[in-house]
């Protein structure tokens, strides 16, 4: 196993601040440090435990081989000693906590919200993918939650563009399957993902800071608490952007018209307007 020198202080000490805290955000990060699911989920992320799970094996056939996992490790660890890539801010934190935890109970999306490892979170940009049940198969949407400014973030969006003019979209290697389930094992499946939409979501620290005050209500169980977070219109906001994205993806596209591609185009296409149909339905149903 391979050993991060950096994981123990990492565990030690608390991630780097851009700026200083609110105290709603520095109430809720508190929480957030001691919850016994993120407390564990970060030790495993730190040693990176969670990869090897997908190493082939006879549970898993179609699993990725021993060596080319160290590999990954031995690259995510440069990544991680790279110059400004130590950790990600606490607001970060707290905005993926928000969405990966809070969010999905809330069932802000209409699917289930999938972290993904530090992996695929650094190499490939995807924080989390939002999966929908489907009667033609699973629908799949990546995400890159970000508190940077908002310069960074339409810097972020063109390069999902630019991917889309090389043809191809994101990739996710280690990933974990809510719906998919394994017929013999019955567990979830683990998947490698290749060429899923992504968009990219972005809230700003006032909004962070309304948020961390409605979870930690959530969290006291507050009565009303959780009705309000069901309904916030930041759930709203987030998707009508995610499918003004798609939807810049899609006519992107449409425009590209490189005969070479078009076949992989037209399978692009299909799975950006089934990302944006299932984002459409989950709108219209936000109607309170």
């Amino acid at each position: 196993m391979l050993k991060d020198p950096t994981a123990h202080h990492l565990m030690q000490t608390r991630i780097v601040q851009d700026k200083p805290l609110t105290s709603a955000e520095e109430a809720f990060y508190g929480w957030f440090l001691t919850n016994k699911e993120f407390v564990l989920g970060r030790k495993r992320q730190l040693t990176m435990e969670d990869m090897d799970e997908f190493v082939i094996s006879k549970e898993n056939t179609h699993g990725i081989s021993l060596e080319e996992v160290e590999r990954d490790k031995k690259f995510l660890t440069t990544i991680r000693n790279g110059v400004g890539q130590k950790d990600k801010i606490e607001r970060a934190e707290i905005f993926e906590a928000i969405v990966g935890r809070f969010a999905e109970n809330a069932d802000w999306f209409g699917g289930y919200v999938v972290k993904t490892l530090e992996y695929d979170d650094r190499v490939n940009g995807v924080d989390f993918v939002i999966e929908w049940e489907s009667k033609k198969g699973t629908v799949r949407l990546g995400v890159d939650v970000t508190v940077s400014q908002l310069e960074r973030v339409q810097t972020e969006i063109r390069k999902s563009i630019n991917d889309l003019g090389d043809g191809h979209l994101s990739n996710v290697k280690y990933f974990r399957s809510e719906v998919d389930v394994d017929e013999e094992t019955g567990e979830n499946k683990k998947l490698r993902l290749s060429n899923i939409p992504k968009v990219v979501i972005h809230l700003d620290k006032e909004t962070i800071d309304d948020l961390c005050r409605l979870a930690l209500r959530v969290v006291a169980k507050e009565k009303g608490a959780n009705r309000e977070l069901e309904r916030t219109d930041v759930a709203t906001r987030f998707l009508s952007e995610m499918r003004d994205q798609l939807d810049g993806q899609f006519e992107y596209l449409e425009e590209m018209k490189k005969e070479k591609f078009i076949k992989l185009y037209n399978l692009l296409k299909k799975r950006i307007l089934s990302a944006r149909e299932r984002i459409n339905e989950v709108l219209e149903g936000r109607s309170f």
